[in-house]
């Protein structure tokens, strides 16, 4: 079969890939597969695929593709968080009732990291895991998600007592040659902390909201959650088809470590008002995005 033009090749997968349903699209994408070489634009893979809901229509043949497989794992929870939101205590009840295995994506005490690194998420995202994560929804995280057919747990906190947990950390990764955090004064360190952090923040709690508002995942509050760890525990295996006696997980939850499972609220209290207001200015970024659930004193969007 000749050559065809490249040019031809994209502006046919944008045309199929720009249709209201995924038939075209997918027909494409079959064809391209079956031919040697493989001529095939990802990145229009990955878009489609975090833009529209045809993640079950394309799982059998972008599937292999993007995450090594044709099958949505069986079953598979993913717990999004921020930064030190301490689930530990509800993580091992449902590891230990549903026989799962626990995965994270980032490296342990890694320190503040929120990159998705597609092969450690290929390598965590098994069947019949529980990974943890800290990454924003961006197209590939999405694309990922919707071709594993699962629907992300998100858990937020105040965005200033986030900040405020990581303040006095000293063993921040080093960025490059001549990175001297831990030297710094305590003031200054806790000014770097808030530049660093607060626009990572910002972008995860905006873009999990995002995907909250069609359906694709759960944003909670932390602050709720934690008043009522058995109930999440519980609606989490209802979810899965395991009936769940609240007493008994509460006995459990509260058996294990109390940093486990519990947290200090209104640490957020130490960072200025300048601090407070260069996070806020961030929040204009997404004039739609409400930030109310992580800073009670944003203003509320028009």
């Amino acid at each position: 079969m000749p050559d065809r033009d490249p040019r031809a090749l994209l502006s046919e997968e944008q045309a199929a890939a720009a249709q209201g349903s995924p038939e075209a699209y997918a027909t494409v994408l079959k064809d391209r597969v079956a031919r040697r070489p493989v001529t095939l634009n990802l990145d229009i893979l990955e878009q489609t695929l975090a833009a529209k809901p045809w993640g079950d229509a394309l799982r059998e043949v972008a599937g292999p593709l993007l995450v090594n497989t044709a099958a949505r794992p069986e079953l598979l929870i993913f717990v999004n968080t921020f930064p030190r939101v301490p689930t530990a205590a509800a993580e091992t009840v449902l590891v230990e009732e549903l026989g799962l295995r626990r995965g994270s994506l980032h490296a342990v005490n890694g320190g503040f990291d929120n990159a998705f690194d597609r092969l450690t998420a290929l390598r965590e995202l098994k069947p019949r895991s529980l990974v943890r994560g800290h990454v924003t929804a961006t197209v590939r995280v999405r694309a990922t998600v919707a071709l594993l057919g699962i629907r992300p747990i998100v858990l937020v906190r105040d965005i200033f007592d986030t900040i405020a947990c990581h303040a006095d950390d000293r063993g921040d990764e080093p960025v490059a040659p001549g990175y001297r955090f831990a030297a710094l004064d305590p003031a200054t360190r806790r000014r770097v902390r808030v530049l660093r952090m607060a626009a990572q923040l910002v972008d995860f709690f905006a873009s999990w909201h995002a995907e909250q508002a069609i359906g694709r995942c759960v944003v909670r509050r932390w602050e709720d959650v934690r008043l009522d760890w058995p109930g999440f525990v519980a609606d989490r295996l209802a979810e899965h088809g395991r009936p769940a006696d609240r007493a008994a997980i509460a006995a459990r939850i509260a058996a294990l470590p109390a940093d486990k499972h519990s947290g200090t609220v209104g640490r957020g209290e130490i960072l200025s008002a300048d601090d407070r207001a260069l996070v806020r200015t961030l929040y204009l970024q997404y004039p739609s995005v409400d930030f109310r659930p992580i800073d009670p004193g944003a203003v509320a969007p028009d």
